[in-house]
């Protein structure tokens, strides 16, 4: 009988050697994807916090513009009440409070005045609202005023 000699084909080594570079490439890979996964639901969570913002300063502003300033902070607390905010939200008095770190409530509220070049005097309402566990928030600015 005649013995066959193929040489052609792989070792066992070099199928393991291969199979142990692709299996480092694939982990490469698939920690890029997981990454991206966790900056797209960061910024799902952002524009949520946003919305919300956006929409609670929106109905500030409608029912306050032009209102008397020694009014506004007890309509702001009302409307806060109507939306069903009312145990998730704090007044702050000062600009150092509202900057201070996350007190566990997802929504911060700051009155204050603005000069504006005239002389005259406008309430401006900055809105913080918080998200991820306190982690990250969003804050938005508005004059209440025509």
């Amino acid at each position: 009988m005649r013995r066959l000699h193929n040489n052609k084909g792989f070792t066992l080594l070099e199928v393991i050697i291969s199979l142990a570079i692709l299996g480092i490439i694939v982990v490469a890979i698939l920690g890029l994807f997981t990454s991206d996964l966790r900056l797209i639901f960061f910024a799902g969570h952002k524009s949520e916090a946003n919305i919300e913002a956006q929409a609670i300063l929106d109905k500030i502003y409608e029912e306050t513009v032009s209102k008397n300033l020694s009014s506004l902070s007890s309509e702001i607390d009302s409307i806060f009440t109507d939306m069903g905010l009312d145990s998730q939200y704090e007044k702050v008095t000062s600009q150092a409070n509202f900057d201070a770190v996350f007190s566990g409530k997802r929504i911060r509220y700051y009155l204050s005045t603005e000069t504006l070049l005239s002389g005259s005097t406008i309430p401006v309402v900055s809105l913080r609202v918080y998200y991820n566990d306190g982690e990250r928030f969003v804050t938005i600015t508005t004059p209440l005023a025509k």
